[in-house]
């Protein structure tokens, strides 16, 4: 009985890559870089401004066979146009309804071009819910790309931001323009920091405009991770749900403590992602992956994937359903799993540092993103799951209730 229900949730999860008869959208990122004056790059077909930002990802779109490829635009914005009303075929400001009579929402969701999902629509992608599923790291020919900067000049709302290379018709201007890490998830993706319009390593995100078909449900079946919803110091004993434990016992109080208050099953199995002097995180774990989160989302296939400094989407979605932006994560762990030099005296000391990840990070700084003082108030805990298996019925509309069955 339990074989036949394995095949079958492994044969459900085979066909979120493919919805069968879906009207899917996609979303990739450029193979291709260029400076801020896009009308130089080979793709830009003697156009200039945002619509030389489109001609190349239509170009791109076609090289790569993919359906549609007149329907991509850049996620992109500048002075007149949003990139919130461009992906709804407009233009205008998202602050004045980008010309209509009420605020569009009705574009995507997206799908990467390797078959994963990037995002359930754009109010899901935007602020305040910052809601992306895998990164946007992923070019026009399925290649994840796992690096890389991507011009945007768009905020967390998608709307422009202080600078756009002149409107895009400037690699000299001197003002920063806003850029993207596809690498990260959150609100990272889109504005994570600023680059000179003469940088000629930038990419662009190409999106396929129009409504599609909702995501369906993701059947799947792992060991559940989250990011805890409490904060607190490098002293695990002070934080209210370590129940006085202390040490690395204080964080698996932590995680399952709050797993359990949540209403997840097997809530004793949970621990916490940390090292100590004579402890490497790797180690805790006796059982292999996969882990996902409490979406459905994969984080990592097995215990390899775990370590080998690139997970496949961030552990940034806590117990309770918050999706957390760049924020820290108490570790003392570097990428391939063992103690870093720093653990605030084995998590019992806010003097000295800690090592911390990052929270909304795929690459190395996921669980190695740099030392904190161990009086930082507002790091959190990774809380994964140590045992056989566990089947999920449902994504996201079933809510913790949804995963239902451990099996030995």
């Amino acid at each position: 009985m339990r074989s036949v229900r394995l095949v079958t949730c492994l044969l459900l999860s085979a066909l979120v890559a493919s919805p069968l008869g879906a009207v899917t959208r996609h979303m990739f990122l450029t193979s291709v870089t260029g400076t801020g004056n896009l009308s130089t790059w080979p793709d830009a077909g003697g156009f200039t401004g945002l619509d030389a930002a489109d001609a190349i990802c239509q170009a791109r779109a076609t090289a790569a066979g993919l359906a549609n490829a007149a329907a991509y635009r850049a996620w992109i914005s500048d002075s007149i146009d949003d990139a919130y009303c461009r992906m709804h075929n407009l233009g205008g400001k998202r602050a004045t309804n980008c010309g209509q009579p009420t605020l569009p929402a009705a574009a995507g969701p997206w799908w990467r071009t390797d078959g994963k999902p990037f995002g359930a629509g754009l109010p899901d992608l935007l602020a305040p819910l910052e809601q992306v599923l895998y990164p946007p790291s992923v070019n026009e020919f399925g290649v994840d790309l796992e690096v890389g900067v991507a011009w945007t000049a768009t905020g967390l709302q998608g709307v422009v931001g202080p600078a756009t290379c002149v409107d895009w018709t400037s690699a000299a201007s001197p003002d920063p323009v806003y850029d993207g890490s596809p690498y990260l998830t959150s609100g990272g993706w889109t504005s994570s920091g600023s680059g000179n319009c003469s940088s000629a390593i930038r990419r662009l995100y190409c999106f396929e405009t129009g409504p599609g078909d909702p995501l369906p449900a993701f059947p799947a079946w792992g060991r559940l991770a989250f990011a805890t919803s409490a904060e607190g110091t490098g002293d695990l004993h002070s934080w209210p749900t370590a129940a006085g434990a202390t040490g690395l016992a204080a964080g698996d109080a932590i995680c399952r403590n709050l797993a359990a208050a949540a209403g997840l099953r097997d809530s004793t199995a949970f621990k916490a992602w940390l090292s100590t002097d004579s402890t490497n995180a790797i180690g805790r774990f006796q059982h292999d992956g996969p882990w996902m989160r409490l979406d459905g989302i994969v984080i990592a296939q097995s215990r390899q994937d775990l370590t080998d400094g690139d997970l496949e989407s961030p552990l940034n979605r806590t117990e309770t359903g918050l999706y957390l932006g760049n924020v820290g994560i108490w570790t003392g762990t570097l990428a391939n799993g063992t103690v870093a030099s720093a653990s605030c005296s084995n998590w019992s000391s806010i003097s000295g540092t800690g090592e911390l990840g990052t929270g909304n990070s795929v690459l190395t700084a996921w669980t190695a993103g740099g030392g904190m003082s161990c009086g930082f108030a507002y790091a959190y805990l990774y809380c994964l799951q140590d045992l056989p298996l566990v089947f999920h019925d449902g994504f996201e509309s079933a809510g913790a209730q949804a995963w239902t069955l451990t099996v030995p």
